[in-house]
């Protein structure tokens, strides 16, 4: 019966596993984790509502109850299991795609994402459920019974006994060593790491194994893999799988102390050796992140330079240290950083603002809101610009509202940002006030203020005075070979040209350098002079790397001044209908109907047909420009058109009194339908049939005639182009 229950167990279905589902919301997309640890293989395929995700093998029950904690349903509407083939279908609630990855095995990523896919997505196909196999048609035969064995005992002829097997001896380190890998394997397994084969093949005796085929094993942990995944904090892997740096390392609240600055800091920067001079790790430790702390990030540098001692922490701190004195690069103890949801990503935004990474902003203003009130005020300035250059006001009034709930003075540099936070709000007024006084004070705030002060007007399309040009250039004089010395030249030069010096500031431009501000300043408020000397370049000189918009500009100036070769070379590619109507324009200035015709193409737009008609008129083909003009709304080119064109019966029919009493002497031969300009054919007489009345209708006609012309002769100098 034991035999019986075993094999009915064997025979029966596998048990379907449990996949958990577990999501967060991001800044632009939607993150959804599944954890399967019997997760072999997986696809995410396109369909109808949304995606379809399809785990192998299957037979999976997903657990979605904590699906909908962490997330709106804007991204993601709904989310099921398939009744019948078990897969998740995934409706979406936006104009949005899915990637996915498998972070480590068993389990799996997917982000939503705003926007369209990108071409090469290989989740974009469509998505094929697997067809129903057929039921087999033939039952296998049993196998054959297997003979009893023969009873061949005999009494007399007793066999001797089997030799006892002698038990080997085992160490008892090598148990113990068994035991923990058999404990450590059973964990990996149980969460998905490790899979573990029924049986070992026998290796073949003729098999060369070379060192690339041989296993790789690792000794000690995998950056971002845990087994343990239950203790494992949530969001804590960057987008390439790394750990993020936890809270605790970057505690700079802990690494001070109660007492003042004089009283503390000789106390923990003393006891830094011990016996024989040798550095105290603990001791250097404790200086540093005092000096972290304080916002020292020279001191703490020379710290470590100064004491080198081996610490997994000192990439770290020294990561700090040039972030906190505002030294450019990107530490890679921080590269993706700021997706995590630690005070990693404040660093990270810190160190790279422009790496790409979409930031973790609730992290950021958590982790900026513990810091202290001192390194709120000197960090806060520093963030809240980066947050407003990407257009993220919100987060930069939130910044602002953590520094003013510290005690004590903001200081010169939070009056700045609060100053440049009114003018992205909207008060220009308000901010440029502000900055103007700041700007006025001595102090280190004042080069700070001037310098914003000054890119506010530039940016803002106004005048800048002579008196701040003068300033900006006696503080480029003042910071030669300094970090700020690239911004305030560009400052300068661009104020220059806002003043009305336009020549000037483009001789501030170093050999082969460019400014795209400089040429739009040129475009827009430049005067005709000096758009003569600087935009008609020689045959030889390569155009300068600016925006469209900029290039149409200058091209269209030139072009309006009769300069059509010279605006020409600004010409680009045309990429939209504003390119091709600019390009037909400049090709009409240049008597080149044929080009114009071309650039224009297949436009339909009534500027097009316009200009489409000046084309024709110049190529001598009226008849197509009054057909041109007449699409474009424009009668009297139409009418000019026709003149030329001799199209007298078109000239009949418009509304031209003048031109249609003396197109109609013409007219009727061309369409017999309109009437005769005469009085006998305006009564509505027969032709007379003696030759006198004929006669005196030919001299009546004649009269018409001549009264007809006669009005025409009075108009058309008046008319005349």
């Amino acid at each position: 019966m034991r035999w019986l229950a075993l094999l009915l167990l064997l025979a029966s279905p596998a048990a379907a596993r449990d996949a958990a589902l577990r999501s967060g919301e991001h800044s632009g997309f939607t993150r959804v984790v599944v954890e399967d640890p019997g997760l072999e293989q997986w696809q995410l395929r396109r369909s109808a509502e949304g995606y379809v995700l399809r785990l192998t093998p299957g037979d999976v029950r997903f657990d979605l109850r904590r699906i909908y904690d962490k997330i709106r349903r804007d991204r993601l509407a709904a989310i099921s299991p398939d009744p019948e083939t078990g897969d998740l279908n995934l409706r979406l609630g936006c104009r949005c795609h899915a990637r996915a990855q498998e972070i480590r095995p068993g389990v799996l990523v997917i982000d939503l994402t705003d926007g369209p896919p990108p071409a090469d997505s290989p989740f974009e196909s469509t998505y094929q459920p697997d067809p129903v196999p057929a039921v087999a048609d033939v039952i296998p035969a049993p196998p054959p019974p297997v003979p009893p064995p023969v009873y061949d005992y005999n009494w007399r002829e007793p066999k001797p006994p089997a030799p006892a097997a002698e038990l080997p001896l085992e160490d008892p380190a090598l148990s113990l060593m068994r035991q923990s890998l058999l404990e450590q394997l059973s964990r990996g397994a149980a969460a998905g790491a490790v899979e573990i084969a029924p049986s070992v093949p026998p290796p073949e005796a003729d098999s060369i194994e070379t060192p690339g085929s041989l296993p790789q094993v690792r000794i000690g942990e995998t950056p971002g893999f845990a087994p343990q995944t239950s203790e494992r904090p949530p969001d804590q892997l960057t987008g390439s799988g790394v750990d993020c740096i936890a809270d605790d390392r970057l505690d700079f609240g802990s690494w001070g102390t109660d007492r003042s600055v004089a009283e503390s800091i000789s106390t923990v920067t003393g006891g830094l050796t011990g016996e024989f001079d040798r550095p105290d790790p603990e001791a250097v430790r404790r200086a540093v992140r005092y000096a972290l702390h304080l916002g020292f990030g020279a001191e703490a540098q020379q710290i470590l330079r100064s004491f080198a001692v081996e610490d997994a922490e000192r990439p770290l701190w020294e990561a700090l240290a040039a972030i906190l004195d505002g030294e450019a690069g990107a530490p890679e103890v921080l590269r993706g950083m700021a997706t995590c949801d630690t005070a990693a990503a404040l660093w990270a935004v810190l160190a790279d603002p422009a790496s790409g990474d979409p930031p973790q902003v609730a992290a950021i203003q958590r982790a900026f809101s513990a810091l202290p009130p001192h390194l709120r005020r000197h960090l806060g300035p520093r963030l809240a610009q980066i947050f407003l250059d990407s257009g993220d006001i919100a987060t930069a009034r939130g910044l602002r509202d953590a520094i003013a709930r510290a005690p004590g003075a903001p200081g010169p540099q939070v009056a700045i940002m609060q100053a440049k936070l009114e003018i992205a709000e909207g008060d220009a007024e308000a901010g440029e006030q502000a900055l103007t006084i700041l700007a006025a004070e001595a102090g280190p705030a004042g080069p700070e203020a001037l310098l914003a002060m000054a890119e506010q007007q530039i940016s803002a399309g106004a005048e800048v005075s002579p008196q701040t040009v003068t300033a900006l250039a006696a503080l480029l004089k003042e910071n030669r070979g300094a970090a700020d010395e690239f911004r305030i030249e560009s400052a300068h030069r661009r104020a220059l040209a806002a003043s009305g010096e336009i020549d000037a500031a483009f001789a501030l431009l170093a050999p082969g350098a460019e400014d795209a501000l400089l040429w739009q300043m040129l475009a827009d408020r430049g005067g005709d002079g000096s758009l003569l000397s600087l935009a008609v370049l020689p045959e030889d000189a390569a155009l300068p790397d600016l925006p469209v918009a900029v290039r149409r500009k200058i091209a269209t100036r030139l072009s309006d001044l009769g300069l059509a070769p010279a605006a020409a070379r600004w010409l680009g590619p045309a990429g939209s209908e504003a390119d091709q109507l600019l390009a037909a324009r400049v090709a009409l200035k240049q008597k080149d109907g044929q080009a114009a015709l071309q650039s224009l193409g297949d436009l339909g737009s009534a500027e097009a047909a316009a200009l489409r008609g000046q084309a024709a008129l110049q190529l001598g083909d009226m008849a197509t420009a009054a057909t041109a003009f007449g699409e474009a709304g424009d009668s009297l080119g139409q009418l000019r058109a026709s003149r030329r064109a001799e199209d007298w019966l078109a000239i009949a029919r418009t509304d031209d009194e003048a031109w249609k009493a003396a197109a109609g002497l013409l007219a009727p031969e061309q369409d017999p339908a309109l009437p005769v300009a005469s009085p006998d054919a305006a009564a509505g007489t027969t032709e007379p049939a003696g030759p006198l009345a004929r006669g005196r209708a030919v001299l009546a006609g004649s009269a018409a005639a001549r009264e007809a012309l006669a009005a025409l002769l009075q108009q058309v100098p008046a008319a005349a182009p």
